[in-house]
């Protein structure tokens, strides 16, 4: 098989994949909302180099006055 007819053959499970993430995230939207709700500061899941490494404040300036969490301190 050449080059063309591989990415051919994988194009429906990326595809199947850009799906998947995209519910994903959207469920993971939902949770950042109530957690925000809950704690009435607007906070976020972040990520370093594509991992989910803890929650923290949304925007820069927040980030003085809500702690960065660790996923490390979650469990």
């Amino acid at each position: 098989m050449n080059k063309e007819e591989i990415i051919e053959k994988l194009k429906p499970f990326w595809k199947k994949r850009q799906e998947l993430q995209i519910r994903f995230r959207k469920q993971e939207e939902k949770i950042e909302k109530e957690m925000s709700k809950a704690l009435k500061k607007k906070i976020e899941f972040f990520y370093v180099d594509g991992e989910c490494c803890g929650i923290g404040a949304q925007t820069f300036e927040d980030r003085k006055k809500f702690p960065l969490i660790h996923d490390s301190e979650l469990y």
